[in-house]
């Protein structure tokens, strides 16, 4: 009898203890759930050029349109949205001034794949490139060479 009283006093004591670790929000701390994330990002842009893993403002993110023929990229004053875009082989890429100030879309001299460049783009104004070959594309914007810089990857 002594024996099912202790056996039963340690399971209650088991889920009274998981109940009041439930009840106070057991898990990780926000914190703790802040720098998972922060750890899952640095990650997945450990791929990139190093420029776009400084975690700067001026960049807005990585899209994955491999699914998509025609792809838009919003340019702004001081960024391109998204800055990391990937599509598939024989995709058509369309950029959008939606900026105040003229930009250009201009491949980065070094890069492993090169053939943009727009010229300037008054607000309002498009450019489009489709991307027969597959690989990595830097570009950046000549009015602002140092902040606005982006990459397409371009996949078979």
């Amino acid at each position: 009898m002594r024996q099912a009283i202790i056996i039963l006093l340690i399971i209650v004591f088991s889920f009274s203890t998981i109940g009041m670790y439930i009840a106070a929000g057991g898990g990780p701390t926000p914190q703790q759930q802040q720098a998972d994330v922060r750890s899952q990002q640095s990650s997945r842009n450990s791929d990139l050029p190093s420029y776009l893993q400084t975690g700067e403002p001026n960049i807005r993110g990585t899209v994955d349109a491999t699914d998509q023929s025609k792809v838009e990229v919003t340019v702004g004053d001081n960024f391109f949205n998204p800055t990391v875009l990937r599509v598939s082989q024989g995709v058509t890429v369309t950029w959008r001034n939606q900026g105040k100030s003229g930009h250009s879309i201009k491949s980065d001299r070094g890069s492993p794949r090169s053939g943009l460049d727009s010229g300037t783009l008054q607000s309002g104004e498009t450019y489009s490139y489709t991307f027969e070959e597959p690989g990595v594309y830097n570009y950046y914007s000549q009015s602002n060479s140092t902040a606005m810089r982006a990459v397409i990857e371009v996949k078979r």
